[in-house]
């Protein structure tokens, strides 16, 4: 009440009133825009907000199907791998019994060789 630049006290108790409600009227229509304000504020940053948990959630989702990518990539690189050792493998085997199976014959060869000049000595 003090900005005010005249004397209440001149003043009727009904205009007092009238006066009282004025500025009360005032000061609730301040406040009510000074609400109003913090409400839009506050809208447009859950707004903001909102916006940058989308893009996050993008950037998660795209980073995850990279990596996912990367992981099936992986897999697939582990079982031609897997294959290709499995195949060494099974030609390294093969490769060893063809070796002691060429052994064995010569051993037979060698023993039938052996037991026929005994024969051919005994005969002679």
């Amino acid at each position: 009440m003090s900005d005010l630049n005249f004397d209440m006290k001149n003043l009727s108790k009904e205009q007092k009133e009238k006066l009282m409600e004025l500025l009360l009227y005032k000061k609730q229509q301040e406040l009510q825009s000074a609400l109003q304000e913090k409400q839009n504020r506050l809208r447009e940053l859950e707004q903001l907000q909102r916006e940058k948990q989308s893009q996050v959630n993008e950037q998660e989702q795209k980073k995850n199907e990279i990596e996912e990518e990367e992981s099936t990539m992986m897999n697939k690189k582990k079982r031609k791998m897997k294959k290709i050792k499995k195949k060494k493998k099974k030609k390294k085997k093969k490769k060893i019994k063809k070796k002691k199976m060429t052994k064995i014959k010569i051993k037979i060869k060698n023993q039938v060789l052996k037991k026929e000049r005994n024969w051919k000595n005994k005969n002679n």
